[in-house]
């Protein structure tokens, strides 16, 4: 299994640096190629009396891009690793899309927001808005860098979605590393316990085990080993289990689907994306490397009509669209180019 192109966005922060050297890893393991992006946002105001220009400042920004993402282009070649840097002009979520779609990269690797304390709970609103849209595999990176796969974890919820994840779990973990399908049930409810959702009667701890035992079966995963735990919510339970078990991934299966349903991120995967201190790849139903043939092959088993395509270009976004940060890529904390950290 390869992955041929990992589009590693950067905005020259701590967190982008980390998801960069998780793709060098992943990139080192498939023998793929890195694309190095960074996305210079306009000003969403520009002023008549300013004297130099809209165009010339654009041209100064991308300039002053171009040499902020040589030093790390450089350092991602170590080893012989193949890397090509990209440079767009635009808000920064469209343009990872854009050159994806373009290239035809087969997973992003994105860092999330970890500027401060209360950033660390929130995931980067471009990093937000690539994991709901993508329709390739995405890593999150948080605090801790992918370095090598040898303990995988994958959530199931026994739906086909779950199958797909647990497919590309088992080939990125590779011969000899562990992976474990996690299922969690919602445990009795007590007397005197406070939930602000209802709950759904459940069977017993040992169907839910011999129904996992069957999903494992009838998919052909028989390297995956299926635990069946239970707690007062799946995300908690999913997150408690992870902690402390020095995982090297956690694999997360979101719903196959397109338009409003598909940008409504289930609230499981949503809390584990944002809160797991592993990183976290994000895998669409029915995409990545466990597909039969490769990923684009799929793609062009269900073309778009041509009007359709022409409406998918990359638009400036309008002023409420857009943050008061410039010059930044994907998190929208990135600041000027050249520069480190966030505001």
């Amino acid at each position: 299994m390869k992955w041929k192109r990992i589009l590693v966005p950067t905005d020259f922060s701590e967190s982008a640096d980390r998801a960069l050297e998780s793709a060098r890893a992943l990139a080192t393991q498939m023998g793929g190629t890195i694309v190095l992006l960074h996305a210079v946002q306009p000003p969403y105001a520009v002023y008549p009396q300013e004297a130099v220009s809209l165009a010339a400042l654009s041209d100064a920004w991308l300039r002053e891009a171009r040499r902020a993402l040589q030093p790390l282009a450089t350092r991602a070649r170590r080893g012989g690793q193949r890397v090509k840097v990209e440079l767009r002009y635009g808000a920064p979520w469209s343009c990872i899309l854009d050159v994806a779609k373009s290239l035809s990269a087969d997973a992003i690797v994105i860092g999330a927001s970890g500027h401060s304390r209360f950033a660390r709970l929130l995931l980067g609103s471009t990093a937000d808005k690539v994991v709901r849209s993508s329709p390739v595999p995405v890593l999150v990176v948080h605090d801790q860098v992918l370095k090598r796969i040898r303990r995988v974890l994958a959530p199931v919820d026994l739906g086909e979605g779950s199958s797909w994840a647990l497919r590309v779990a088992g080939l990125l973990a590779g011969r000899g590393a562990s992976v474990e399908a996690l299922l969690v049930v919602p445990r009795s409810v007590g007397e005197t316990d406070v939930v602000p959702f209802p709950v759904v009667p459940m069977p017993p701890l040992e169907e839910s085990e011999a129904a996992l035992d069957q999903f494992l079966e009838r998919h052909s995963l028989e390297r995956v080993k299926g635990r069946v735990i239970m707690a007062m919510d799946p995300a908690s339970g999913i997150l408690e289990h992870a902690h402390g078990r020095k995982l090297d991934l956690i694999v997360i299966a979101t719903h196959g689907r397109r338009g409003l349903d598909r940008a409504l991120l289930g609230s499981v995967a949503e809390k584990v994306i944002r809160h797991a201190e592993a990183p976290v790849l994000v895998v669409p139903e029915g995409r990545g490397p466990a597909a039969a043939g490769s990923l684009h092959e799929e793609r062009g088993r269900r073309p778009r009509p041509k009007k359709a395509k022409a409406r998918e270009r990359v638009r400036p976004l309008g002023r409420s669209q857009r943050g008061p940060w410039t010059g930044q890529a994907h998190t929208g904390r990135g600041g000027p180019p050249g520069r480190r950290g966030g505001s």
